[in-house]
């Protein structure tokens, strides 16, 4: 995974660079979706010699549900941050203080600024193509096969309900039990 975090990370010939909320003269952050440290002056040595050192790209890593984080030290402590919600503190304005972070293409390794908006948590889980794409990952997926074997495949026991008029648990049951229900038998695939 490492691997194909940095492949997409590939350095940007003009940046946009800006201080990061809360980590001011440490690191910033470009419009790229990039995060570096900042350039800053280090006491090195015995006789803590001030020496400049120019700010370096973060390589990013990709956690278990697919976003790209970094680790920033601040005061000796480490914390590990989602990249995409560092570049929406530090270009995206929050108004109505909205809690989370929306890639508008779905594609969570995509931290431009121009494809992050700020969202409330109900408006997140309802955007695009997410809530087909969990339940399709999720779901049950009922199967409800006619007498002439024609068959006919539901996410969820919810959906099932909603289009053919049958209570779900009356379905649940005709599952559990293996029996016809309405002329139909009905299976999780």
């Amino acid at each position: 995974m490492e691997g194909q975090a940095s492949k997409i990370y590939k350095l940007r010939p003009y940046q946009n660079w800006k201080n990061i909320p809360g980590y001011e003269g440490l690191y910033q952050a470009s419009v790229f979706g990039y995060i570096r440290s900042a350039t800053r002056i280090l006491y090195k040595g015995k006789n803590h010699v001030p020496t400049k050192t120019a700010g370096k790209i973060i390589a990013p890593w990709i956690d278990s549900s697919g976003y790209l984080k970094v680790d920033l030290y601040k005061s000796g402590k480490r914390r590990c941050e989602k990249v995409h919600q560092l570049i929406a503190k530090t270009f995206i304005q929050n108004p109505k203080n909205k809690a989370t972070v929306n890639h508008k293409d779905e594609n969570p390794l995509n931290n431009t600024v121009q494809n992050l908006e700020w969202m409330t948590n109900k408006e997140n889980v309802n955007y695009g193509t997410r809530i087909q794409r969990v339940k399709e990952k999720q779901g049950l997926h009922i199967l409800r096969r006619a007498p002439n074997q024609e068959k006919t495949f539901y996410f969820t026991l919810h959906e099932a309900e909603r289009k053919t008029g049958i209570p779900r648990q009356s379905i649940s049951y005709a599952i559990k039990h293996k029996t016809l229900l309405k002329g139909y038998r009905w299976e999780v695939v």
